[in-house]
């Protein structure tokens, strides 16, 4: 066997290797997440802050994206299911604000929505509402795969966290590949960093 071919096979196998180590952790997060995500608004906690975590707000095609829209929804949801929580809407530039205005136009008063403007990361989010409010039950709004990373990250920095699951479409190949090395990088973050 030649040089390349030895090679390209030890390629092969890391790249194999990557990918089962890949699907291993993300069957581990969302087994250890699961009993933290609500099935239905009767489970929330009564005093939980909502948190909807950032993403953008329109697709590349200039149409609103529907996770933004997923996540809106369930944050109204649970907001008039128990009026008087503080919601929280994180992501960078346009991305809080435009939660914020959909909320608004979803008839969540806007005197009971909070931006933070600064966190580009889940993690940036995660410590921002760990900074602020580390002593309130928080109740975390994004779809099924980002929610186990989330509450991974919140239930690391010993945050009361549970999940809300947004509806949305299934991530598309780019979307799933991100979401892999994300938690990747947010467990090597938190247990070896």
């Amino acid at each position: 066997m030649s040089t390349l071919s030895i090679g390209l096979l030890l390629a092969l196998l890391g790249v194999a290797g990557l990918a089962a180590g890949s699907i291993a952790l993300s069957r581990w997060l969302k087994w250890n997440t699961r009993e933290r995500c609500v099935r239905s608004l009767e489970d929330v906690p009564i005093r939980s802050r909502i948190v909807v975590l950032g993403c953008r707000p329109r697709l590349r095609s200039g149409r609103t994206n529907p996770y933004l829209i997923g996540r809106v929804a369930s944050a109204a949801a649970a907001y008039h299911h128990t009026p008087g929580r503080r919601i929280l809407c994180t992501g960078l530039f346009d991305e809080a604000a435009a939660m914020a205005a959909a909320l608004d136009a979803a008839s969540v008063p806007r005197t009971e929505i909070d931006l933070d403007e600064a966190s580009g990361r889940t993690i940036e989010s995660i410590e921002f509402v760990a900074a602020r409010h580390k002593d309130e039950s928080i109740l975390l709004v994004t779809q099924p795969f980002h929610m186990p990373r989330a509450l991974f990250l919140a239930r690391w920095q010993g945050l009361e966290a549970w999940g809300l699951i947004a509806s949305g479409p299934s991530p598309g190949l780019r979307s799933r590949v991100r979401e892999r090395l994300a938690e990747f990088r947010a467990v090597f973050d938190r247990v070896l960093g």
